[in-house]
């Protein structure tokens, strides 16, 4: 299902991208489909931020970062991101 959502998405090439109820794969898309853009995975499982994290190890501390949290207390402020996903 999220490679066919991908499929129908407008991605920025260059954009500030947040990836709620992140499991890994998605911020690998959307790193692939922003090439020059940067990704926020965002969870509140710890399994799924971990998963994450070894998915896009290689992006982290780059155009990645992966956190931890719930939605009802998101630490971002409005109008922060340029694009956001949450499939």
């Amino acid at each position: 299902m999220a490679k066919w959502a991908f499929t129908q998405l407008h991605v920025p090439k260059d954009g500030y991208i947040l990836d709620i109820g992140c499991g890994g794969y998605n911020v690998r898309r959307l790193l692939e489909a922003s090439p020059n853009g940067k990704v926020v995975g965002f969870d509140i499982s710890e399994e799924s931020v971990r998963k994450a994290k070894k998915i896009n190890k290689k992006e982290i501390g780059k155009r990645c970062r992966i956190q931890q949290g719930s939605v009802e207390k998101m630490p971002f402020q409005d109008g922060k991101f340029d694009f956001v996903t949450a499939v």
